[in-house]
């Protein structure tokens, strides 16, 4: 998906869902909100991990990769 749409879109997408149920669990008054909020934050926080690990491939070469994902 990053390759067909570009990973600063994706990126971007990814941090403002994540932003948005954060608001949405902060400003929950229910146990439904509470739990839209944490679900959207928990696929979220996933894709972001996964972009990261997308444009450290992307911009470091295959030797020094092993020490940037682990500093991930």
């Amino acid at each position: 998906m990053a390759d067909i749409f570009g990973r600063r879109w994706i990126t971007i997408d990814v941090v403002v869902v994540f932003g948005l149920g954060s608001g949405i669990s902060g400003g929950a008054n229910f146990a439904t909100m509470l739990t839209a909020g944490h679900a959207a934050q928990g696929i979220r926080g996933g894709g972001i991990i996964l972009v990261i690990e997308v444009i450290v491939c992307d911009l470091v070469t295959l030797r020094d990769r092993r020490r940037f994902t682990l500093i991930l």
